[in-house]
């Protein structure tokens, strides 16, 4: 079912170019994010189709849930374009500020991602808690201190990339890493260090998705 979501919205981005239509790309992101829960996405897809195929001159299928992660990023990235071209000075600062933030955490983790297969205590963690804080401890060893908030984000940056899956309340690193671990060798030393520059962006965007996060159980909890 993701493959077949993936495929369907690949298309959409294939017929309208790089200027998806604001109701395509809302209506692609609410219906495609629900799918990032584990528990809405069955072990055996039913459904069959080009998706459950390896494209030409590829051997097996690809990673529907690392192409899911993707695509919900770039819609993502459409929408806060969207939201800085129809506002004022203060949203345009505010969207470009939410846009460099998303961008700089995901640079972030492709870089920490062959830090972290090839740490063997990080490997042992089954939490998101105990990943959290494997996290936040390479990144203190490679110079960069960050908030256990912003340690969090990373975790969950990590799980759309398909470096970490998770089950219920399981999470582990996936077995399917070699884009990591194998194909790019681990960092010099230090290499997490050059993001202190960034910091302040990545800790900021850390507060912005709290206060989201503490305004939508609010709304939840005054519709009960």
């Amino acid at each position: 079912e993701i493959g077949a979501a993936v495929f369907c919205g690949e298309r959409l981005e294939a017929l309208h170019g790089s200027s998806l239509p604001a109701e395509v790309v809302n209506r692609s992101f609410a219906a495609l994010k629900p799918l990032l829960k584990h528990s809405l996405a069955p072990l055996c897809p039913q459904l069959d189709g080009p998706w459950s195929k390896p494209p030409p001159g590829r051997v097996g299928v690809p990673n529907a849930r690392k192409a899911l992660g993707q695509i919900l990023n770039r819609l993502a990235n459409a929408r806060k374009q969207l939201e800085l071209s129809e506002g004022g000075e203060e949203t345009q600062r505010q969207c470009k500020e939410a846009v460099d933030g998303e961008a700089a955490l995901r640079r972030l983790c492709i870089v920490l991602a062959p830090i972290l297969a090839a740490d063997e205590s990080a490997v042992g963690c089954k939490r998101r808690g105990a990943f959290s804080q494997a996290v936040a401890r390479l990144c203190a060893k490679d110079g960069l201190q960050i908030s256990q908030g912003l340690a969090y984000a990373i975790v969950g940056e990590l799980e759309n990339l398909s470096v970490l899956t998770c089950r219920g309340r399981d999470m582990k690193l996936s077995e399917d890493t070699s884009e990591f671990s194998c194909k790019r060798s681990r960092p010099g030393g230090n290499a997490l260090a050059k993001f202190v520059d960034e910091l302040e962006v990545l800790e900021h965007l850390t507060l912005k998705r709290l206060e989201r996060r503490k305004q939508r159980q609010k709304a939840r909890e005054r519709g009960r």
